[in-house]
């Protein structure tokens, strides 16, 4: 079906822009902590940038996977879990996980997947 392969390079713009947006922000962070020679990379000070940083990366590793899945019709019940779990982030991630699971609960949709 055609509105998956759409869903699917949403899935992955949407990881795309996820790492646009975090990558300059883990070389800045890492810059200053650099800079500031007395704090440690894994001090209590950098833990929120270090969590929002590995974070974001797992969600965007989540939307590649999920890009995978969706194009090669494989593991329904995974592609839904991810979906849902990507409903969380606002705003492309709530309307690409609303728009997936409207999308792989028609009848015509749940035969082209394996297991």
């Amino acid at each position: 079906m055609r509105a998956l392969s759409i869903i699917s390079l949403g899935y992955f713009l949407y990881g795309v822009v996820i790492l646009y947006f975090v990558i300059p922000q883990a070389i800045l962070i890492s810059e200053a902590f650099y800079e500031i020679s007395s704090l440690s990379i894994f001090s209590v000070e950098t833990l929120p940038y270090l969590s929002f940083i590995i974070i974001s990366l797992t969600l965007a590793s989540m939307a590649f996977f999920l890009s995978y899945l969706l194009f090669k019709r494989k593991s329904l019940k995974t592609v839904r879990v991810l979906s849902g779990i990507l409903v969380l982030g606002i705003p492309i991630g709530t309307v690409l996980g609303i728009v997936t699971q409207r999308q792989i609960g028609k009848k015509e949709v749940l035969h082209e997947f394996e297991s």
